[in-house]
């Protein structure tokens, strides 16, 4: 048994009839299931128990600390015990024959590097999965049509095993970050290129004010609305704290501001589902925009448009207070929905020497389309100008 498993399994024992009636809040109860050595592969399922045994008070998840105790001790228990049913497999000792002298050798210390398993069998199923992408092309060229078929059929079988290993691997249940999202967009074609703000995306708008398309943490379920939030408020961080905008710098902050604000928000966790976050209109994305200024102590600036709607936005009543905002303030967000289905983010940020520049942010990462989205970022472009030249 992990010793470590043993000693904190002893604490609950000793400490839990302590706290018979005081409560804390699940920021809390998870830091104390840290604390006490809880396995990494857990926390999932803590978190998830933990909420079930909550309650809401003054808009902030509240748990009874013995409550919390328990359920912590109940997982490290199934822990445990998953660990004693593990069979232990040695490898037989080989034993020289008696013909031949064993010879003692100097024992090396000779340092080893482990591959990591996920990362190479990925890079060679992406290999598998680019091979039958020619071999599919080569039966169209040759009209071989069934085994085209049959060869598309293998690949695109192959790229659903990959994206579910994707998010099997994900460290984050919401999200991709990190060696995951790397993986995702290799699995995607994504091209990128170098910038001072880190690796872009590449795009076709033609637009007056200089358009970066940074590369954000990849949405898992159906979270777009509250990923554009938290970028947004990975942009409004960094202009506030007078950094540099960064695409890792981004995705840092808003990971942070996602699983921060999640694990706090009444109103978010009236969202939750088992497939995500579900954010269906603007007035829902008003509501967690609040709880995520509430949080976090930072105000900012959200306009929500849609696609299908912009005409509404073209009458001067509407654009000359969203002009003066731009030239007012140093960062305005559009928190914009595609084809009524997909939120994303294109937020104006004005520089120190008085020029502005557009920072876009898609939780899919996907290219810009200039079909919907290019007459959405050629408006917000117009409006910009204007301020610029106003």
């Amino acid at each position: 048994m992990d010793i470590r498993i043993f000693i904190a399994l002893s604490c609950l024992s000793l400490t839990a009839p302590l706290f018979p009636m005081e409560r804390c809040s699940l920021k809390e109860a998870i830091e104390l299931a840290r604390n006490l050595g809880v396995h990494a592969d857990d926390f999932e399922a803590i978190t998830q128990a933990l909420l079930r045994e909550s309650a809401v008070e003054h808009d902030t998840i509240s748990i009874l600390k013995d409550a919390a105790y328990e359920t912590i001790s109940n997982v490290m228990v199934e822990r445990m015990m998953h660990l004693t049913r593990e069979p232990i497999t040695q490898e037989p000792k080989q034993i020289a024959a008696p013909s031949e002298p064993v010879i003692e050798m100097p024992v090396v210390e000779v340092p080893v590097v482990v591959a990591d398993s996920f990362d190479a069998q990925f890079a060679s199923r992406l290999a598998d999965m680019a091979s039958l992408g020619d071999l599919a092309r080569t039966f169209e060229a040759n009209n071989e049509t069934e085994n085209a078929v049959q060869t598309l059929q293998a690949m695109s079988a192959l790229h659903d095993t990959l994206n579910a290993d994707l998010q099997k691997n994900s460290k984050n249940r919401w999200f991709l970050s990190g060696n995951t999202l790397a993986q995702k967009l290799r699995l995607m074609g994504t091209q990128t290129v170098d910038s001072d703000a880190g690796p872009c995306i590449p795009h076709a708008i033609k637009a007056n004010t200089p358009l970066h398309h940074l590369i954000s943490h990849h949405q898992l379920f159906l979270s777009c609305g509250f990923n554009s939030l938290a970028n947004a408020y990975a942009l409004e961080r960094q202009v506030q704290e007078g950094l540099p905008i960064t695409m890792e710098r981004t995705r840092q902050y808003a990971e942070q501001c996602f699983a921060a604000t999640i694990a706090s928000s009444a109103s978010f966790k009236s969202l939750v589902f088992d497939d995500g976050i579900h954010m269906a209109d603007a007035q829902e994305l008003e509501r967690t925009a609040d709880d995520v200024r509430d949080k976090h102590k930072m105000p900012f600036h959200v306009i929500y448009l849609c696609s299908e709607e912009l005409a509404s936005f073209e009458d001067v009543t509407t654009k000359v207070p969203i002009i003066d905002l731009i030239k007012t303030d140093l960062v305005v967000h559009f928190v914009i929905n595609i084809a009524r289905s997909h939120w994303l983010l294109t937020s104006v940020v004005k520089l120190p020497n008085s020029s502005y520049a557009l920072y876009h942010l898609n939780s899919f990462n996907d290219p810009i389309d200039v079909g919907q989205l290019g007459g959405v970022m050629a408006y917000i472009d117009g409006l910009v100008w204007v301020a610029a030249n106003k």
